[in-house]
């Protein structure tokens, strides 16, 4: 059986030549369904997070599924060409444990990342408190563990991006509640979401954590690599400190982007969105143009967004349009473009962004147009 499961995508195709602005090409609707089967009595079954290629051509992918007498488990799977399993191995411990990322490491193991809340079984070295880590496994491609880590703190950490970098270093991003252990920084309040950007070599050694304060919510982190020493970072913040830029607040949740160096120290900072919610969602970077690309949500056109294709504002769930910033490496935007759905119901052409990436200089903006909830 297949293991992928495809729910009505909305496909976005929009083009990205060095000086044009972000045009939508086309769109389609995928309806056809590959599912793996779930008991929904038990709530037992697969839930698949993501899949790479290897440069040997074999395909893997991490996610959990929740087995009969324990908690969820993380998953290390391997694909044939055609998608079907050809096996599966399991990891973790008492406690809930969750595979998000795979990437292939140099030396041609692949690094797995994620979220455990155990500290026995195969995460022995998790700590004691019951807040939910950050958790990195290195494992070779039968599925062999070579080496673990965890790190967080304890009011619980979320993983929202990952990447290898130029330097052959592990850069992760993600949002947390704590302020102590491995995240303790300066904190405006207790369960007050933060996001943190991470560097750790390839055995596992911290270089640095830094984590982004504002004295409310921040979340959605994302990270890309423009050159050996740009990493440019996104995230949305609904917080009005001067960390946060907050002298430039255009409404309750604005866009934050920053380019640092390997280091972690700013070199552009920049806050910008519209006066209603913005929210990004998925950075991608044109190496060859020296441009980004930020995808999110949003539900009004001015500012920087000079064009939207529905002009629906619905303050109930504020997820009407996907829009796209097309930014240079000095943190200037050339065009911002939101595209959305004729519906006029409440619940009825609200926008789920999926994933979005840079192939064959054009951008790739996968969602979801919900009907008829």
């Amino acid at each position: 059986m297949k293991p992928f499961c495809y729910l009505l995508f909305l496909f976005f195709v929009v083009c990205t030549g060095a000086f044009a602005q972000p045009d939508l090409k086309h769109s389609f609707f995928i309806s056809k369904k590959f599912c793996h089967p779930k008991d929904t009595l038990t709530g037992s079954g697969r839930f698949y997070r993501r899949a790479i290629t290897t440069q040997n051509n074999e395909m893997y992918g991490v996610g959990r599924e929740r087995r009969t007498g324990r908690d969820v488990d993380a998953i290390f799977i391997k694909f044939d060409q055609q998608l079907d399993t050809l096996w599966t191995t399991y990891f973790g411990g008492t406690d809930f444990d969750d595979l998000e990322f795979i990437r292939e490491l140099p030396n041609g193991n692949l690094l797995l990342a994620g979220t455990t809340s155990s500290n026995d079984g195969d995460v022995w070295y998790g700590h004691t408190y019951s807040a939910r880590e950050i958790w990195m496994v290195e494992v070779t491609t039968q599925g062999q563990i070579i080496k673990g880590k965890t790190f967080g703190g304890g009011n619980g950490s979320m993983i929202q991006d990952l990447d290898i970098g130029p330097d052959g270093m592990i850069y992760m991003a993600g949002m947390t509640n704590a302020a102590d252990y491995d995240f303790t920084h300066p904190s405006f309040g207790f369960l007050n979401a933060d996001v943190w950007f991470a560097k750790y070599d390839t055995a596992f050694n911290k270089q640095w954590i830094r984590v982004l304060s504002g004295n409310d919510e921040e979340n959605f982190a994302q990270l890309k690599w423009l050159s050996a020493n740009k990493l440019a970072i996104s995230y949305y913040t609904v917080s009005t400190n001067a960390d946060m830029l907050g002298s430039q607040a255009l409404s309750q949740m604005d866009n934050m982007f920053h380019i640092l160096d390997s280091n972690g120290i700013d070199i552009v900072k920049k806050r910008y969105g519209t006066s209603r919610w913005d929210t990004p969602v998925k950075l991608q970077c044109d190496t060859a143009n020296q441009v980004f690309y930020i995808s999110g949500y949003v539900d009004t056109a001015e500012n920087e967004l000079v064009y939207m294709t529905s002009m629906n504002y619905l303050p109930q769930n504020r997820m009407d349009n996907m829009y796209v910033y097309k930014i240079d490496s000095s943190g200037h935007i050339h065009y911002g473009k939101a595209y959305g759905s004729i519906y006029q119901s409440l619940h009825d052409g609200t926008c789920v962004l999926w994933d979005a990436l840079f192939f064959k200089n054009h951008m790739y903006i996968i969602g979801q147009v919900v009907e008829g909830m």
